[in-house]
């Protein structure tokens, strides 16, 4: 197994606590130099005005301009709107578009901040050159571009009550991997790896009961597949070190979330194995699912 070298996180958005101080919470985050007329926004109106920030694909964000705060938003697909009130798609706004947000001002405590509960968008200008060269950096800041000589990384997100979940898988399996160097020669790496059931490290994740796991990769693979076993098949291999006696996994229907990524519904008590297939190459992932205790 090889340990992904990138900086590792697991971003837990602990909605719990942004409810706790709810709007409040909002107010001053939202509340910059303005004072009264801001709270009114936030209660009324608008809770923020932002420039949005996209490089084309599936990475965006947003910045307040009073604050000058970066935050992650949910852009609602049927209220989002032109600067004439016609119905457009997320597909329609552009780096450095200047919008209207409203939503129900409960701001998740992260850095940037989360806002999930966004319920309106409006756009009032396009493309603000002035706002792009003073904000575009948080574009190279948030989201680094692909290293394609690196095999892609995974992360598993999903929601629970009082979270939403970023978990990154840590390690992963054998690989094969081809890429051009700067040299503009072809490079292909191989790894061999043990069987999943008798990895020594394995990511952890906690859920409620089944839950539905998307799979987010660095870069889109071309098809996902993905099996299991119980969590006692693999204590029983760690005691027999025999691959032959080790039970096939069971296949595992892999959909799509409603972002659009690879999805399982995944239950606690089992090992998943994740293979991820590319024009570049293939990878192996796994992680191991337990049940989360219930709070009496």
């Amino acid at each position: 197994m090889k340990r992904r070298n990138a900086a590792v996180y697991l971003g837990v958005l602990l909605i719990t606590c942004a409810i706790l101080f709810g709007v409040s919470a909002a107010k001053k985050y939202f509340s910059g130099d303005e004072g009264e007329t801001r709270e009114n926004e936030v209660r009324g109106d608008f809770a923020v005005k932002a420039v949005y920030l996209t490089d084309g694909e599936e990475n965006s964000i947003f910045v307040d301009l009073t604050t000058e705060s970066p935050f992650y938003g949910r852009i609602p697909e049927k209220e989002l709107y032109s600067e004439e009130e016609e119905n457009i798609g997320e597909e329609d706004l552009n780096c450095g578009d200047v919008v209207n947000i409203w939503g129900n001002g409960i701001i998740a405590q992260s850095y940037p901040a989360q806002y999930n509960g966004i319920t309106k968008i409006q756009r009032v200008e396009q493309k603000n050159q002035e706002y792009l060269d003073k904000y575009g950096h948080y574009m190279e800041e948030f989201f680094v571009k692909e290293d394609v000589s690196q095999v892609p990384f995974l992360d598993l997100c999903y929601t629970q009550t009082d979270a939403i979940i970023t978990a990154s898988v840590t390690e992963y399996g054998g690989y094969t991997w081809t890429y051009e160097n700067e040299q503009g020669e072809t490079v292909t790496e191989t790894a061999d790896s043990a069987h999943i059931l008798h990895w020594e490290d394995i990511t952890e994740i906690t859920t409620e009961g089944p839950a539905e796991i998307g799979f987010q990769f660095s870069s889109e693979p071309e098809k996902v597949e993905v099996f299991r076993w119980t969590k006692e098949q693999k204590t029983e291999a760690m005691k027999n070190l025999d691959t032959a006696q080790i039970p096939e996994g069971e296949a595992v229907e892999v959909s799509e979330d409603r972002k659009g990524r690879p999805a399982v519904t995944a239950e606690p008590g089992y090992v998943y194995l994740v293979k991820g297939y590319w024009e570049s190459g293939e990878a192996e992932y796994g992680f191991l699912t337990l049940e989360r205790e219930k709070i009496e």
